[in-house]
């Protein structure tokens, strides 16, 4: 008779059975996996904000190198920076990327350049707060041999001061003499802000009476900036301006002319001079132009008759406006409002 083998008999654990890295995976699996989703998480934010970082980054020295002329690079002649207000807005929009902390410094040196002190100041304080940590401003560098390392920023302060205690020193060779504080003055209002003008009664006596009297019956009112550039002068004055085709803008003016007068004044910036159509000896009787730099090749050509002694930065604003395609006529050309002598 065949014998048959039992079945193996099957035990079921209890889970008082159970050992103690199961119990440990099911007390602890939901904070592991809380955990591992959170590190995960963080991981992906991190590699997230790296690649907006870098993104920003490369769009802020994108937004900087469309500003720069470079002028023969070849050739090592060096790069074009725009004006100071662009960099200005640069460094304002750019402030959180490192392109934002070269804005800044180059927008201190061109201030510098441009014998602006205080905006040289202004700029260079505001590279060390919004980029303390940029090597512009952390890293001592040997800039002149022997001297001691000192960071870019520093470097700046110290040729600010430097350059503004020597020029105080050599006042005659970077601008006009002073005129008398009994000088005569104008205020110009415009769509963009005031301009008030010192005029030269005792160097340039025609230009100043001329001037005062069409200020006086208010032959500027309603005129505008028609020409302007940002490395040079704004330019008004001109009676066709106010409803006449943009063609004919510059080409305006009273019958009469004047004559040249030696008024021994130079075309330093923010300098009043008399427009004049070029090869012509007599000047408008009319339009005028206020630089905004240096603009020497016109000495001799041109009579200075005054100086901007209020709304620089106005008349910044006016030259760096954008302008017509292929012109030197502002898109957008600001107004002359009111004038009245003070």
């Amino acid at each position: 008779m065949a014998t048959h083998k039992l079945p193996t008999q099957v035990q079921v654990a209890r889970p008082a059975d159970k050992s103690e890295f199961a119990e440990f995976v099911d007390r602890w699996w939901k904070v592991g996996l809380a955990v591992a989703l959170l590190v995960a998480g963080f991981v992906m934010i991190r590699h997230s904000m790296r690649l907006k970082s870098t993104q920003a980054s490369t769009e802020g020295w994108d937004s900087l190198r469309k500003e720069l002329t470079f002028a023969n690079p070849g050739f090592g002649s060096g790069i074009s920076v725009p004006s100071a207000a662009t960099l200005f807005n640069l460094g304002d929009r750019l402030s959180e990327t490192p392109a934002g902390a070269w804005a800044r410094a180059l927008e201190a040196k061109k201030r510098l350049d441009e014998a602006d002190w205080a905006g040289a100041k202004t700029a260079i304080q505001k590279l060390v707060a919004e980029h303390p940590e940029h090597p512009l401003c952390r890293e001592p560098l040997e800039l002149i041999a022997g001297a001691a390392p000192l960071t870019v920023a520093a470097r700046l302060e110290q040729l600010v001061a430097a350059k503004q205690t020597w020029r105080g020193a050599h006042p005659t060779l970077f601008g006009n003499p002073a005129l008398p504080e009994n000088s005569p003055k104008v205020r110009l209002t415009t769509s963009a802000g005031i301009l008030v003008l010192q005029l030269a009664a005792e160097r340039a006596p025609k230009h100043t009476e001329n001037f005062l009297n069409l200020c006086s019956n208010g032959y500027y009112v309603g005129t505008k900036f028609h020409r302007i550039s940002a490395d040079m002068m704004i330019q008004g004055g001109d009676p066709n301006s106010r409803e006449g085709a943009v063609e004919t803008w510059g080409l305006g003016g009273p019958d009469q002319k004047l004559d040249p007068e030696s008024s021994g004044l130079f075309h330093f910036p923010w300098m009043l001079s008399t427009a004049k159509v070029e090869g012509e000896v007599q000047e408008s009787g009319s339009q005028f132009f206020i630089t905004v730099a240096n603009a020497h090749h016109l000495d001799g050509k041109h009579t200075v008759f005054g100086v901007l002694v209020e709304g620089q930065d106005v008349a910044r604003a006016i030259a760096t406006a954008a302008v017509a395609a292929g012109t030197d006529r502002p898109e957008s050309p600001v107004v002359i409002e009111k004038t009245e002598r003070l």
